[in-house]
């Protein structure tokens, strides 16, 4: 899945972006990143999700980037489409206990730690411009994430029983997939302002320190855009 996932979006940001036919339109993003504790999957530590969703409350993460939109079809008159392609980071810490019940017994572990996400994504998307207004779009595809985490994960009976080390730092490679919308205004530059939303899955192998992790997050941007 990763290595297509790969293909697929190198073949769209190489192939398309040397179209110099195409329309495109230029996105700086700013935001948050709001991973979703309750839908959090630790494959390789049983119990570990459960003491996640019933006692984190994990960061909000800073998120900035960029997207390119590629117009291939349509007009501005009617509906405009064509694909997508860019790039996410996301950063944020956090220092508190966690605690919970596996089969075993209870877990208490103690993250003091922070939490790094950078996704390169590329994908469909369909605009709809309004008569001297605003514009609508939404877009979805895959994504390729890489995953960073740093901090003292301290529980020493779940190390002992999954062989992994939860006191060092990690990075790991994952894919996964995502939907978007937003709306833009005209702005008097010539570009157009917007707010948009993004919701993302992903499974990201951090087989050093916690195992391969399932992740689902929702990501809220102002941003702004120029077509070039």
């Amino acid at each position: 899945m990763r290595k297509h996932g790969l293909i697929y979006i190198l073949a769209v940001i190489v192939g398309l972006s040397s179209s110099v036919w195409a329309e495109r339109s230029v996105q700086g993003l700013v935001g948050a990143t709001k991973i979703d504790e309750d839908e959090i999957v630790f494959n390789d530590i049983p119990g570990l999700d459960e003491a996640v969703a019933e006692g984190a409350d994990l960061p909000t993460l800073f998120t900035a980037g960029a997207s390119v939109m590629e117009y291939l079809w349509g007009s501005e008159d009617t509906i405009r489409s064509g694909i997508e392609y860019g790039v996410l980071v996301s950063f944020g810490s956090d220092d508190r206990d966690v605690a919970g019940s596996s089969g075993s017994g209870v877990i208490v572990v103690n993250v003091d730690s922070s939490l790094w996400l950078t996704d390169v994504f590329a994908g469909l998307f369909i605009q709809k411009q309004f008569d001297g207004g605003p514009s609508l779009y939404v877009g979805g595809g895959p994504l390729l994430m890489i995953g960073g985490i740093s901090g003292d994960f301290v529980e020493r009976d779940v190390e002992d029983r999954s062989g992994l080390d939860l006191d060092e730092s990690d990075t790991a490679f994952g894919a996964g997939g995502y939907v978007r919308a937003g709306i833009e205004f005209p702005w008097k530059t010539g570009g157009t302002f917007g707010l948009g939303v993004r919701a993302f899955t992903s499974t990201i192998d951090f087989e050093d320190t916690l195992g391969e992790v399932d992740l689902q997050g929702l990501q809220g941007f102002v941003g702004y855009s120029q077509n070039f």
